[in-house]
């Protein structure tokens, strides 16, 4: 085995004296730590260190590799342009983890200069890697790079690619060291970017007690709308940390936790690695399945109607006829704009919907964009029937819409809106994760309608009926 450590750090550009210009000091045992690690880091003398970060490309369906070389990225952004960073890609280590996980599905993708083009993406490397490495560099730079995105992979997936990761170190016989890079929750307080959420703070406190107990599965099974509405970015990359520890036995450490800027910032150690210790992807598996039970028992009509409309159809290709138990005043009464949301684990999976219906009455007009949701959505490839048990889904009923004539009238928690402006539409529905002000709303909407800010688009407002567990 040559994984020899891992750590979990957090990577606020703040922190950077050339950057933060006095703000660092509020900072004080989040950078106290981050030296503390490095110095660790540096005793180690890895060969190969893997960083995992959640703000360089990321894809909804693969995770993904740079393969650049060497790996090239600055702080100018951050109005630092002499923070910069140069570090030799491990290639031959690239090349078999790409190789491990495809041999285990994990949808995995290179990100290359064509890739980079295709998506109008920056290839230069993220302030998710370069903050971290600022403070390693400062004791130790004799280390070839590997620098991965999660993408929104299920849990399973992510820690499974975290054992490719301590396979290939060990295939390779590289002294490997990988670096988990993400904030907590960025709702702690109210702030001029994020606004204070109550699920913020006790998200942050459950990840901190159940790290130091190491009681990682129950930080992967968290109830995913409530990592939602914590707002963080670190989850993900944690999971691919707990996968590399897979079967090992080591020591946890918390080496500080604050959150002076309103972002949960932790940082821990996983070391003192020893082989012999079972592996947690059974109890994983079971727990996932047992609480997706549970999340169905507890399904509404509505809810239970699109699901079985979905399943039919991914496995039989044919359009549900409506079952007994949806023949009932409420599904069978006149027709309504109806959204359909489908979720899995790893995050949105498909949302396709209509805001004036067009079916004989409401359940048909569930069936079928539940149906729509499953195979047409642009965004997503059509689900497969392996995907089905782990599928979360919700139900959304609008009412008819009705123009603003200020946006005063907007309230992102309580109105859906729609943007038009000549054959140009857009639609997005209320109180999202994430959508916090008027501004941003719209803004959103005009995005995915393709309309510009400056052009003269009428704003309509609708409430919807949500039914979702």
């Amino acid at each position: 085995m040559k994984l020899l450590a891992g750590f979990l750090v957090p990577h606020p550009p703040i922190i950077i004296p050339e950057v933060g210009l006095g703000e660092e000091k509020k900072a004080a045992a989040t950078s106290h730590a981050m030296y503390e690690v490095s110095r660790a880091v540096a005793q180690l003398e890895p060969e190969t260190i893997v960083i995992i970060s959640p703000h360089g490309p990321l894809f909804t369906d693969a995770i993904s590799i740079r393969n650049a070389n060497p790996l090239i990225g600055s702080l100018a952004h951050f109005g630092a342009n002499d923070i910069k960073l140069s570090q030799e890609n491990d290639l031959e280590f690239v090349e078999i983890l790409l190789q491990n996980a495809t041999e285990k599905r994990i949808s995995t993708v290179i990100f290359d200069k064509a890739l980079a083009r295709r998506f109008d993406l920056d290839e230069a490397i993220d302030h998710g890697v370069i903050v971290p490495l600022y403070f390693i560099n400062q004791f130790y730079n004799r280390y070839k790079l590997v620098v991965i995105t999660y993408g929104l992979l299920s849990e399973e997936q992510l820690y499974q690619f975290g054992i490719s990761i301590q396979t290939v170190a060990a295939k390779l016989n590289r002294k490997t060291i990988l670096i988990a890079s993400g904030d907590l929750s960025h709702h702690l307080t109210n702030s001029s970017n994020y606004t204070y959420r109550e699920e913020g703070p006790s998200f942050d406190k459950f990840i901190v007690d159940h790290l130091v107990g190491q009681e990682y599965v129950e930080i992967m099974t968290l109830d995913s709308k409530r990592v939602s509405l914590a707002g963080e970015c670190g989850k993900k990359s944690l999971e691919i940390l707990f996968g590399s520890l897979d079967q090992i036995n080591h020591i946890t450490q918390l080496k500080s936790y604050e959150g002076p800027f309103g972002v949960g910032y932790a940082v821990a150690s996983f070391t003192n690695l020893e082989i012999g210790k079972e592996s947690l992807l059974p109890k994983l598996h079971e727990v996932l399945k047992t609480n997706q039970l549970l999340r169905k028992t507890k399904e509404d009509e509505e809810i239970r109607l699109a699901r079985m409309a979905i399943e039919h159809f991914v496995r039989t290709g044919e359009r549900l006829s409506i079952p007994e138990f949806a023949q009932v005043e409420s599904l069978l009464g006149r027709s309504k704009g109806v959204f359909i949301s489908i979720k899995d684990r790893g995050g949105l999976r498909g949302c396709m919907g209509i805001t004036a219906g067009l079916e004989i009455n409401l359940a048909s007009e569930i069936i079928s964009n539940a149906i729509k949701a499953c195979c047409e959505d642009p965004r997503f490839a059509p689900i497969e029937p392996e995907e089905l048990d782990a599928l979360r889904i919700s139900v959304d009923i609008l009412s008819p819409a009705e123009k603003v004539a200020d946006i005063d009238q907007l309230d992102p928690q309580q109105y859906g809106i729609i943007v038009s402006y000549d054959y140009k539409r857009g639609l997005l529905l209320p109180h999202l994760d994430g959508v916090d002000t008027v501004a941003e709303q719209i803004r959103i909407a005009l995005n995915k309608a393709g309309i510009h800010s400056d052009e003269p688009y009428q704003i309509e407002r609708f409430t919807v009926e949500r039914h979702e567990v």
